[in-house]
C-alpha cells in the first residue's frame, strides 16, 4: 500500500470520511506490526521509512506552494534544471485536507518505525561476530558464515567491501558485494568449514573467514541475513580495516 496514492484517491475536493481513511491506514500499520512481532523486519522496516520520507517530501512541497502562492506540478533541481519529481497527481485536490491527513499519517508511521528500529538494534547487538582460525591481513574480502538457532547448518557468503564515493557529500561509503556460496551441514566444525571453502575458492589470497552467530533464531531472509551484512560492515569499520 502506497499511502500517498491512497490519500490522493480518497481525499476529494469536498467532504471526506476521516475515520474510514484513518482506519485503512491503521490496518496497514497493524499488518506491519504483526511482522515485527514475528521478528520479520525486512523489507517492512525499509517500506515504512520510505513511506515516511515520501510523505515528508510532499508535505514540504505543499508548504512551499503555500508560501509562494505558485503551483507547479514539477519539482525542479536548482543545479541541473532537471525534473526531480512529478507532482501532477496532486492536481485538483484540496491541499489543506491532504496536508492534514499526511501529518496524521506520518505521526502514526513514525510510531511503528521507532518500534521496528528498536527491534533491529536489539537483534543487531545480539549477533556475535568473530574470525575463524588465523586472522588474515585484511578483512576487506573473504567469506562470512552465519548460523541460527532456527537452523541446523551454516550459510556461507562470499563478500568484498567496496569503497563507494558519494560525490555530492564528498565522502566514502562502504558497500558489500555478496554472492551466496551455499548451505552446509551443522555437523562440520567451523575450522573444517573454513578449510573446505578456502580450498575450493583459492582465487582470493588468504581470504578472511568470519562467523556470525544468532542465538535468538531470527527469520533468515527477513531479518538475519540483512543484519549479518550490516554486522560485517560494522566489524570492518570498527577495526579500521579500510
Amino acid at each position: 500500500m502506497r499511502i500517498i496514492e491512497y490519500l490522493v484517491r480518497n481525499v476529494p475536493q469536498k467532504g471526506y470520511d476521516v475515520e474510514i481513511i484513518q482506519y485503512n491506514i491503521l490496518a496497514y500499520i497493524v499488518k506491519i506490526h504483526r511482522n515485527f512481532v514475528s521478528n520479520m523486519l525486512f523489507p517492512h522496516l525499509h517500506e515504512i521509512r520510505s513511506q515516511i520520507k515520501e510523505l515528508k517530501g510532499i508535505l514540504e512541497y505543499l508548504s512551499e506552494i503555500e508560501e509562494s502562492g505558485y503551483w507547479n506540478v514539477n519539482q525542479i533541481d536548482m543545479f541541473t534544471g532537471e525534473i526531480k519529481r512529478d507532482y501532477s497527481f496532486l492536481d485538483n485536490i484540496n491541499h489543506d485536507l491532504l496536508k492534514e491527513m499526511i501529518v496524521w499519517s506520518i505521526s502514526e508511521l513514525e510510531k511503528i518505525e521507532v518500534e521496528g528500529s528498536a527491534l533491529g538494534e536489539f537483534f543487531f547487538q545480539s549477533l556475535h561476530i568473530s574470525p575463524v582460525g588465523v586472522i588474515p591481513t585484511t578483512f576487506e574480502y573473504g567469506y562470512f558464515s552465519y548460523s541460527s538457532a532456527s537452523s541446523t547448518g551454516y550459510f556461507v557468503i562470499r563478500y568484498r567491501v567496496l569503497n563507494m564515493l558519494n560525490v555530492l557529500e564528498s565522502s566514502l561509503s562502504l558497500v558489500l558485494k555478496c554472492a551466496s556460496v551455499g548451505f552446509f551441514d551443522g555437523q562440520i566444525s567451523l575450522f573444517d568449514l573454513k578449510k573446505l571453502i578456502t580450498q575450493n575458492h583459492d582465487s582470493l589470497p588468504n581470504p578472511a573467514f568470519l562467523h556470525i552467530e544468532d542465538k535468538i533464531g531470527l527469520p533468515i531472509e527477513q531479518t538475519l541475513e540483512p543484519l549479518c551484512r550490516r554486522k560485517l560492515l560494522a566489524f570492518v569499520v570498527d577495526n579500521k580495516l579500510v
